[in-house]
């Protein structure tokens, strides 16, 4: 569920004491922390998965919750779920961009960090992380091949496992540390994405000579999809072949086109070399859809929230751009509408941002919220004032 104020507002009803979440939905939830407090009072654990928590989010969690348990699962499908918790109770959080460890196994489960012949790394050293246990899977469904890449039996103990290719590290308490991945899999509000796969879908569209893609950190600590390309491709048009070919977290939220890719001596894409998303200017507008600067108090009030949560300079967002389409998803429109609530009193519904997804649409509904509100005489008063002054009119 992305829609944060109903999700709080159910949690308030039941008087939940117990919740399972991806950090990013919890991070939304967290938007507005003073009224999240009042609201949870019967919170008493949370549990994350599905993405990396950051110790920066553990920091904002204690902040608002300082006596509710927060703590950190770590697993996947192929072991029925998760395999290591960790309770953030034990760390300190001084440094925002340390590592939440993944902890130990749960019962029943084992945990390995193995080098490239399967044997064991020592305390600190980076490794391949195994994992195996009663929870184990036997394999993928009529894919033999994939089920022996990656189920394996350890030589040292001749156990079966299963091969995470997740980079990890015990540090000195004995606790797995999460490193990131190998290869090109993360994962985007808790569900799985291979980059090649998304790349390959990009390189396949017309208007395309080359494409990349590649994961940025957002604003709200998740992960984002970037998609570089060049070719006489507009932004618009690949983010809807992408749309029509791909589940919608599988679709990059930036697009940038570039002259050439950057390349490396030996031929192959300098992926550290290809710009900030957040820093390359946007396609610019023309024709029927040239860029509509807001009018009046209402939408220059709501193009900076969309601006901050989409990440980009509100020069560059038309009052008719479609909130999606310029890579906004549920939980960053919970964002805004907690944005939305905080600027102007005003509480939408998630739905209201899919019904009405362009600023303009979306500030006549704040709008209408306002004036339904106001008795009959301050409306009269309004109108008169409009008149009088010409707010948010525009000369014949």
């Amino acid at each position: 569920m992305a829609d944060t104020e109903r999700l709080s507002a159910i949690m308030e009803r039941y008087g939940v004491t117990w919740i399972v979440l991806v950090p990013s939905l919890l991070k939304a939830l967290l938007d507005r922390p003073q009224a999240i407090a009042q609201r949870l009072k019967t919170l008493r654990t949370v549990i994350v998965s599905g993405e990396a928590l950051t110790a920066e989010l553990v920091g904002a969690f204690r902040s608002v919750f300082p006596t509710v348990r927060l703590v950190n699962f770590y697993g996947s499908s192929e072991v029925a779920g998760d395999v290591t918790a960790f309770d953030t109770a034990k760390m300190e959080v001084s440094d925002p961009a340390a590592p939440v460890p993944i902890g130990r196994p749960i019962d029943r489960n084992a945990v390995y960090i193995l080098d490239r012949r399967m044997k064991p790394m020592p305390m600190g050293m980076p490794g391949e992380l195994y994992v195996g246990g009663a929870n184990l899977a036997d394999g993928y469904h009529e894919r033999p091949e994939l089920t022996a890449e990656s189920f394996l039996t350890a030589p040292f103990a001749q156990i079966r496992l299963f091969r995470t290719k997740d980079w990890a590290r015990w540090n000195a308490n004995a606790e797995a540390e999460f490193l990131g991945r190998q290869d090109g899999q993360i994962k985007i509000r808790g569900m799985r994405v291979e980059i090649g796969e998304v790349e390959a879908v990009l390189r396949s569209l017309s208007g395309v000579e080359n494409g990349v893609v590649r994961a940025i950190r957002s604003a709200d600590g998740g992960l984002a999809l970037a998609a570089y390309w060049a070719g006489p491709a507009n932004a618009e048009a690949l983010r809807e072949d992408l749309s029509r070919k791909l589940a919608g977290h599988m679709v990059p939220r930036h697009f940038v086109s570039l002259d050439a890719l950057p390349l490396l001596p030996n031929g192959k894409i300098d992926r550290r070399s290809l710009p900030d998303p957040r820093l390359a200017p946007r396609e610019a507008h023309s024709g029927p859809d040239a860029l509509e600067r807001p009018a009046g108090f209402i939408e220059e009030t709501l193009l900076p929230i969309f601006a901050e949560v989409l990440e980009m300079a509100p020069a560059e967002i038309s009052v008719t751009d479609d909130f999606f389409a310029l890579g906004g998803h549920s939980l960053a429109a919970a964002r805004a509408l907690a944005e939305i609530t905080e600027a102007t009193g005003v509480t939408l519904r998630l739905r209201q941002v899919f019904e009405a997804s362009d600023l303009k649409s979306l500030a006549r509904l704040v709008e209408a919220e306002l004036l339904q509100g106001l008795s009959a005489q301050d409306l009269s008063a309004l109108i008169e004032e409009v008149r009088r002054e010409g707010v948010g009119t525009k000369a014949a």
